[in-house]
Protein backbone atom coordinates (compact mmCIF):
# COMPACT_ATOMS: atom_id res chain seq x y z
CA UNK A 1 0.00 0.00 0.00
CA UNK A 2 3.31 2.24 0.87
CA UNK A 3 4.57 1.76 -2.48
CA UNK A 4 0.79 2.45 -4.47
CA UNK A 5 0.12 5.79 -2.12
CA UNK A 6 3.68 7.14 -3.65
CA UNK A 7 3.08 5.72 -7.04
CA UNK A 8 -0.48 7.66 -6.59
CA UNK A 9 1.41 10.26 -4.93
CA UNK A 10 -0.80 10.55 -2.14
CA UNK A 11 -0.55 9.81 1.24
CA UNK A 12 -0.96 6.25 2.90
CA UNK A 13 -3.84 7.71 4.76
CA UNK A 14 -5.75 8.89 1.84
CA UNK A 15 -5.56 5.68 -0.09
CA UNK A 16 -6.96 3.61 2.88
CA UNK A 17 -9.89 6.74 2.92
CA UNK A 18 -11.04 5.13 -0.39
CA UNK A 19 -9.84 1.32 0.31
CA UNK A 20 -9.86 -0.49 3.64
CA UNK A 21 -7.54 -3.02 2.57
CA UNK A 22 -5.15 -4.09 0.58
CA UNK A 23 -7.84 -7.00 -1.11
CA UNK A 24 -10.63 -4.47 -1.35
CA UNK A 25 -8.23 -2.32 -3.83
CA UNK A 26 -7.15 -5.34 -5.71
CA UNK A 27 -10.90 -6.41 -6.46
CA UNK A 28 -11.35 -3.14 -7.37
CA UNK A 29 -8.56 -3.04 -9.59
CA UNK A 30 -9.55 -6.82 -11.11
CA UNK A 31 -13.38 -5.44 -11.58
CA UNK A 32 -12.25 -2.33 -13.14
CA UNK A 33 -10.43 -4.11 -15.57
CA UNK A 34 -12.87 -6.55 -17.13
CA UNK A 35 -15.04 -3.47 -17.35
CA UNK A 36 -12.40 -1.56 -19.18
CA UNK A 37 -11.89 -4.96 -21.29
CA UNK A 38 -15.84 -4.90 -22.25
CA UNK A 39 -16.09 -0.87 -22.96
CA UNK A 40 -12.59 -0.63 -24.42
CA UNK A 41 -12.24 -3.74 -26.75
CA UNK A 42 -15.41 -5.36 -28.13
CA UNK A 43 -17.54 -3.04 -27.38
CA UNK A 44 -15.76 -0.50 -29.23
CA UNK A 45 -14.87 -3.02 -32.04
CA UNK A 46 -18.37 -3.64 -32.66
CA UNK A 47 -19.35 -1.24 -32.98
CA UNK A 48 -17.11 -0.82 -36.34
CA UNK A 49 -17.30 -3.86 -37.52
CA UNK A 50 -19.52 -5.78 -39.35
CA UNK A 51 -18.28 -9.22 -40.33
CA UNK A 52 -18.14 -11.87 -37.24
CA UNK A 53 -14.84 -13.11 -38.34
CA UNK A 54 -13.31 -9.65 -37.93
CA UNK A 55 -15.01 -9.16 -34.78
CA UNK A 56 -12.87 -12.26 -33.20
CA UNK A 57 -9.75 -11.08 -34.72
CA UNK A 58 -9.52 -7.40 -33.36
CA UNK A 59 -11.14 -8.78 -30.02
CA UNK A 60 -8.58 -11.79 -29.39
CA UNK A 61 -5.49 -9.60 -30.66
CA UNK A 62 -6.94 -6.49 -27.67
CA UNK A 63 -7.48 -9.47 -25.13
CA UNK A 64 -4.68 -11.55 -25.47
CA UNK A 65 -2.52 -8.37 -25.40
CA UNK A 66 -4.24 -7.02 -22.25
CA UNK A 67 -3.04 -10.71 -20.51
CA UNK A 68 0.40 -10.13 -21.75
CA UNK A 69 0.42 -6.90 -19.62
CA UNK A 70 -1.39 -8.43 -16.07
CA UNK A 71 -0.05 -8.81 -13.34
CA UNK A 72 1.27 -11.19 -11.20
CA UNK A 73 -1.59 -10.91 -8.55
CA UNK A 74 -4.08 -11.30 -11.62
CA UNK A 75 -2.80 -14.43 -12.78
CA UNK A 76 -2.36 -16.02 -8.90
CA UNK A 77 -5.82 -15.22 -7.63
CA UNK A 78 -7.58 -16.95 -10.84
CA UNK A 79 -4.60 -19.55 -10.77
CA UNK A 80 -5.47 -20.28 -6.93
CA UNK A 81 -7.95 -18.17 -4.86
CA UNK A 82 -8.53 -20.84 -2.47
CA UNK A 83 -4.84 -20.07 -1.06
CA UNK A 84 -5.53 -16.30 -0.84
CA UNK A 85 -8.07 -16.16 2.20
CA UNK A 86 -8.12 -12.38 1.80
CA UNK A 87 -8.94 -12.12 -1.87
CA UNK A 88 -12.50 -13.84 -1.78
CA UNK A 89 -13.70 -10.70 -2.62
CA UNK A 90 -11.08 -10.26 -4.87
CA UNK A 91 -11.50 -13.93 -6.75
CA UNK A 92 -15.38 -13.73 -6.92
CA UNK A 93 -15.36 -10.67 -8.67
CA UNK A 94 -12.77 -11.53 -11.02
CA UNK A 95 -14.87 -14.79 -11.76
CA UNK A 96 -18.39 -12.91 -12.15
CA UNK A 97 -16.83 -9.95 -14.24
CA UNK A 98 -15.41 -12.75 -16.63
CA UNK A 99 -18.65 -14.54 -16.87
CA UNK A 100 -20.45 -11.68 -17.96
CA UNK A 101 -17.29 -10.30 -20.37
CA UNK A 102 -17.82 -13.70 -22.09
CA UNK A 103 -21.48 -13.94 -22.42
CA UNK A 104 -21.79 -11.07 -23.46
CA UNK A 105 -18.56 -10.92 -26.28
CA UNK A 106 -20.67 -14.14 -27.56
CA UNK A 107 -23.84 -12.71 -27.80
CA UNK A 108 -22.35 -9.74 -29.40
CA UNK A 109 -20.83 -11.66 -31.93
CA UNK A 110 -24.18 -14.11 -32.30
CA UNK A 111 -25.96 -10.56 -33.28
CA UNK A 112 -23.12 -9.48 -35.88
CA UNK A 113 -23.87 -13.27 -37.91
CA UNK A 114 -27.78 -11.97 -37.41
CA UNK A 115 -28.46 -15.11 -35.98
CA UNK A 116 -31.49 -15.38 -33.71
CA UNK A 117 -31.68 -16.33 -30.48
CA UNK A 118 -29.05 -17.06 -28.06
CA UNK A 119 -25.18 -18.54 -29.35
CA UNK A 120 -24.86 -22.03 -27.64
CA UNK A 121 -23.39 -22.47 -23.96
CA UNK A 122 -20.65 -24.20 -25.11
CA UNK A 123 -19.69 -21.46 -27.86
CA UNK A 124 -19.18 -19.06 -24.40
CA UNK A 125 -17.03 -21.92 -23.17
CA UNK A 126 -14.76 -22.19 -26.62
CA UNK A 127 -14.45 -18.25 -26.40
CA UNK A 128 -13.85 -18.91 -22.60
CA UNK A 129 -11.23 -21.17 -22.88
CA UNK A 130 -9.16 -19.29 -26.27
CA UNK A 131 -9.61 -16.11 -24.57
CA UNK A 132 -8.23 -17.31 -21.13
CA UNK A 133 -5.21 -16.11 -19.32
CA UNK A 134 -4.10 -19.70 -18.28
CA UNK A 135 -4.01 -20.37 -22.20
CA UNK A 136 -2.43 -17.39 -22.57
CA UNK A 137 0.07 -18.17 -20.14
CA UNK A 138 0.53 -21.74 -20.93
CA UNK A 139 1.20 -21.22 -24.89
CA UNK A 140 3.77 -18.77 -23.77
CA UNK A 141 5.71 -20.37 -20.89
CA UNK A 142 4.69 -24.33 -22.41
CA UNK A 143 5.29 -24.10 -26.06
CA UNK A 144 7.34 -21.04 -26.31
CA UNK A 145 4.64 -19.38 -28.39
CA UNK A 146 4.98 -15.48 -29.45
CA UNK A 147 2.37 -13.09 -28.77
CA UNK A 148 1.21 -13.26 -32.53
CA UNK A 149 1.34 -17.00 -32.77
CA UNK A 150 -0.98 -17.43 -29.47
CA UNK A 151 -3.31 -14.46 -30.99
CA UNK A 152 -3.45 -16.75 -34.36
CA UNK A 153 -4.33 -19.95 -32.91
CA UNK A 154 -7.01 -18.68 -30.89
CA UNK A 155 -8.44 -16.39 -33.64
CA UNK A 156 -8.27 -19.98 -35.83
CA UNK A 157 -10.03 -21.53 -32.98
CA UNK A 158 -12.90 -19.14 -32.00
CA UNK A 159 -13.60 -19.21 -35.92
CA UNK A 160 -13.94 -22.75 -36.22
CA UNK A 161 -15.91 -23.41 -33.19
CA UNK A 162 -18.06 -19.93 -34.62
CA UNK A 163 -18.25 -21.19 -37.77
CA UNK A 164 -19.38 -24.60 -36.02
CA UNK A 165 -22.05 -23.05 -34.14
CA UNK A 166 -23.82 -21.40 -36.85
CA UNK A 167 -23.73 -24.76 -38.92
CA UNK A 168 -26.04 -26.16 -36.07
CA UNK A 169 -27.94 -23.29 -35.48
CA UNK A 170 -31.65 -24.10 -35.48
CA UNK A 171 -32.65 -20.86 -38.23
CA UNK A 172 -36.09 -21.34 -38.78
Amino acid sequence: MTQLAAAADVGRRTLFRYFETRESLIAEAIDRSYTRLMRDIFAAHATDTSSPSQLIREVLTATHLVASDMGRAHWQIAADPESHPGLTQASERRRSARSRYVKAFCQQLWDAASMPGSPPQWLHDAFGLVESLFAYEALRRDFGRSDREIIDSAVNLMQAAFDRAVSQADIP
